[in-house]
């Protein structure tokens, strides 16, 4: 592993550079899967436990529909598909409470 790689897998979650990571995805596919699985479940981990099931069953659900998707391309798609329907279903609820406020 080049210097740069090591360095990257030493840093705290809370830190994050796209150029880092980009290399470590270039070099090491891997590696880059597992460490970028272990920050999602730190910051899961470190939520209010009231949140942390919602959080685990969005990750759950994103992580079954990108199985399979290798092509970068086809992933991005499919993350801005998956966020806009969260957004959506977020959008729906807000309404629901104002309804029901007035």
């Amino acid at each position: 592993m080049t210097p740069e790689i090591l360095e990257t897998l030493q840093q705290p979650a809370t830190e994050f550079r796209f150029d880092d990571w980009s290399r470590l995805h270039d070099h090491d596919p891997d590696c880059f899967e597992q460490k970028r699985r272990d920050v999602l479940h730190s910051t899961i981990a470190k939520a209010p436990a009231e949140h942390q099931a919602g959080m685990q069953a969005v990750l759950d659900d994103w992580e079954a529909r990108a199985a399979g998707i290798t092509d970068p391309v086809e992933r991005a798609r499919a993350a801005l598909d998956f966020a806009g329907e969260s957004f959506n279903a977020l959008m729906r609820a807000v309404h629901r409470m104002s309804v029901y406020a007035s």
